[in-house]
């Protein structure tokens, strides 16, 4: 198993800058971004987490390849990639 994190470092600089409430609504926009890039680049038995509240996400890349292989570490950053690509099209956050 491969786990995949990152973290958006943005929302204590939003939170001050714009506000709690602002960052909230950042933090709600990543994850729904976050969630539905999951559903198009992962397998039905890896996980995506994410608390509430938190500034990290992380991804468990648990299913195995067509030819019964492990996940790579190319694999993960390939999946990194796209997700951050996505969410970086939905806000302007560092990730």
């Amino acid at each position: 198993m491969l786990l995949l994190a990152f973290r958006v470092s943005d929302f204590a600089q939003l939170a001050w800058k714009h506000g709690r409430l602002h960052a909230r609504t950042i933090e709600r926009r990543i994850t729904a971004t976050f969630a539905r890039t999951g559903l198009e680049v992962l397998r039905d038995a890896d996980r995506m987490i994410h608390d509430r509240g938190s500034e990290w996400y992380a991804i468990a890349l648990e299913t195995r390849g067509r030819l019964g292989r492990s996940a790579t570490p190319a694999d993960a950053r390939k999946i990194l990639t796209r997700v951050r690509l996505a969410l970086e099209r939905v806000t302007p956050v560092t990730i």
